[in-house]
């Protein structure tokens, strides 16, 4: 044989033998597919509305001449005849009052700390516990724009740093700074008017301390009449508020029952009935979810849309001043395996399912699909019970990305 053509012929055997053991190499060391552990996964089908608060609100007019300043916040219960506000002189006096009540609370809770410092220590562990909690409670507060519940923490936090102290000895008297706050209160009440005007509420409710024009926009009597093209034309603009009257301070939510009105279209009308009950999240108010019923569905037999009132009976500083809102009404609610589309696959019968590493070898798997959401491209599958054994399982290693999938496939 010619020795160029033997050349050859060595140098071809030469690089096949070096690229099957590269490839070989890299089949050891990189595994040929991409795995992703199931995990469990809740989502909800949704329903996505604009809605209009309704409320029996009565309004609170009062001549002042002077600064108001408000005992209670918005959303709070107030009874009938109950102290709504006061009204001082001037804005520094108001605060003065504000101070003072700052200081009795921590007065107050000085002295109760005085008395257990001879009845024993408490745990400080347990203190601290408490002391991280409430710091987190109050940075989600301040987040969330909640400033009343964010006050009302420090006050707690206040309190359990005093109860610290007692503890680790650091202090074991607070007698020198109760005669502080205590000398600072004295001074401070005698800027306080003696004949400040008191504001009561007209009748027992929520308070909220401001009207928007729209509290008689739709009869709260007659709510249950609403048609489409009035709530339409209340949500286009085509109402306009009414004009508040100057010495308005605000206003009291009569009953505890209040409404959420707004438009469905035709096609998610078998979506939704008279009688059902429903959670619904506001995501641009709060973000609890609120519990309501259907209170009555008003379909328009032109256009085929719908009035759906939602009843709710649950009320909140937020909730309390919302007039206008967009409402997400969670129709049902979907727990299982989360499946993207990329590791879906169909089996020998045409069969929906994926493939799981099962040590170094692929094994299909079928699923149940319980919901499947568009946007996400993601399935939740319905997980197996202990008969199911060709089924997707918690946690098994799915395959998300690879090429030439097989059942029984060795991979590494």
């Amino acid at each position: 044989m010619n020795p160029v053509i033997k050349r050859v012929i060595s140098l071809v055997a030469a690089l096949f033998l070096l690229a099957y053991v590269g490839y070989q190499a890299y089949l050891m060391f990189y595994s040929s597919v991409e795995l992703e552990t199931v995990q469990s996964h809740t989502v909800f089908e949704t329903l996505d509305v604009t809605g209009v608060a309704i409320r029996d609100e009565k309004l609170i007019s009062e001549a002042t001449d002077g600064y108001v300043y408000y005992e209670i916040t918005n959303g709070d219960r107030v009874a009938k005849g109950g102290t709504i506000a006061k009204v001082y002189s001037s804005e520094a006096v108001a605060l003065a009052q504000q101070q003072i009540r700052q200081l009795d609370e921590e007065i107050r809770s000085l002295e109760a700390l005085q008395l257990q410092s001879s009845a024993g220590r408490t745990d400080l562990q347990s203190i601290n516990k408490q002391v991280d909690a409430l710091q987190k409670e109050i940075l989600l507060h301040v987040r969330t724009g909640r400033m009343t519940e964010a006050a009302v923490c420090r006050s707690e936090l206040q309190q359990l740093l005093n109860r610290k102290q007692l503890v680790i000895d650091k202090m074991t008297d607070f007698s020198p700074r109760l005669t502080t706050l205590k000398s600072k209160r004295a001074s401070l009440e005698s800027l306080i008017e003696a004949n400040r005007k008191h504001i009561a509420s007209p009748a027992a409710g929520y308070f909220v301390s401001e009207a928007d024009g729209y509290e008689s926009a739709i009869s709260y009597a007659d709510v249950a009449n609403t048609t489409v093209s009035q709530l339409s034309n209340l949500l286009s603009g085509g109402v306009s508020p009414s004009v508040t009257a100057p010495n308005c301070i605000g206003k009291v939510v009569g009953d505890y029952v209040w409404y959420l009105a707004g438009i469905v279209p035709q096609e998610k009308l078998s979506l939704i009935s008279q009688g059902q009950s429903f959670q619904i999240r506001l995501p641009f108010v709060t973000d609890e979810q609120i519990p309501v019923k259907v209170f009555k569905v008003n379909t328009d037999p032109r256009t085929g849309q719908a009035v759906v009132v939602l009843e709710c009976s649950y009320m909140s500083e937020e909730l309390s001043s919302v007039r206008f809102a967009e409402v997400r009404i969670l129709l049902k609610e979907y727990t299982g395996l989360y499946v993207p589309d990329r590791a879906l696959h169909f089996g020998k019968n045409n069969e929906s399912g994926v493939y799981v590493r099962v040590g170094n070898v692929l094994s299909f798997r079928n699923i149940r699909v319980l919901y499947y959401d568009e946007t996400g491209h993601y399935s939740i599958c319905e997980a197996p019970t202990e008969e199911d054994r060709d089924y997707l399982r918690l946690y098994d290693d799915m395959v998300v990305e690879g090429k030439g999938l097989y059942d029984g496939k060795v991979v590494r």
